[in-house]
């Protein structure tokens, strides 16, 4: 087994678990203690730079609207959701030690002064951060097109390559009853950028290549990576946009 089939399980085993009748139910998450924080840089006046939004994720404004689901901005300290009923976690191949703070100080723009900070390093695989979405066991996300975050990373980190992942709760593998991951990449930089990612733009790690995300079960986004070299990156503002 490589190392990108470990999600197909992780999806079992953190993210969702398969029940008798072949509904998946979410695992409920324990409020965790925020670990180490750091100073953020801040970027620049306008509050970095902003991807995302065209098909393949071209440039847009990042900026909210009446419709926008606001999931998390962090300046609560907590691994709860600002929608009741959503928990952030950690997880990892076991190989090393996954840090996470949810009360991390980084100015970024206006009255954003907390991110999640997430870093480490050595480990065999990988490891992720991840998100239990409100309305467990699953969101019924069909009013938005996109997920939205601000993200960077810190100038001395060797990985800029996130995966996000986002599962549903009705795309699932027939073979062993895991739930399908639906991938994007993104490649941070050290300023603050936005990233708004097309919900359709998501593909599968495995099953058929023509499957498409469940935008009325969306069920868990995790953000992942997959190397032994140092990462450390912040998130803020975890959206849904239209």
């Amino acid at each position: 087994m490589n190392r990108h089939d470990f999600p197909r399980f992780a999806g079992l085993l953190i993210g969702i678990a398969g029940c008798s009748d072949g509904t998946l139910d979410a695992f409920t998450h324990e409020a965790a203690v925020g670990g180490t924080s750091t100073s953020g840089g801040s970027a620049n006046a306008s509050g970095g730079a902003t991807k995302g939004g065209s098909a393949s994720g071209g440039a847009t404004s990042g900026g909210a609207s009446s419709a926008t689901l606001l999931l998390d901005d962090f300046e609560d300290g907590d691994n709860q959701t600002l929608p009741s009923g959503g928990w952030w976690f950690q997880t990892s191949d076991g190989s090393s030690t996954l840090n996470v703070s949810y009360a991390t100080q980084s100015i970024r723009a206006g009255t954003s002064t907390h991110a999640l900070r997430a870093y480490g390093n050595g480990f065999r695989d990988w490891c992720f951060v991840g998100l239990d979405l409100p309305g467990q066991p699953n969101l019924d996300a069909r009013a938005y097109a996109r997920v939205s975050f601000w993200a960077r990373a810190e100038p001395g980190a060797s990985v800029r390559t996130l995966s996000l992942d986002v599962l549903d709760s009705t795309n699932i593998n027939s073979m062993d009853s895991t739930a399908i991951h639906f991938r994007q990449n993104i490649e941070l930089t050290s300023e603050w950028t936005n990233y708004a990612l097309l919900f359709a733009d998501f593909v599968p790690t495995s099953g058929s290549s023509a499957l498409r995300l469940d935008r009325g079960a969306l069920a868990t986004l995790e953000f992942w990576v997959f190397s032994p070299e140092a990462f450390d990156f912040l998130l803020d503002d975890v959206s849904l946009l239209p």
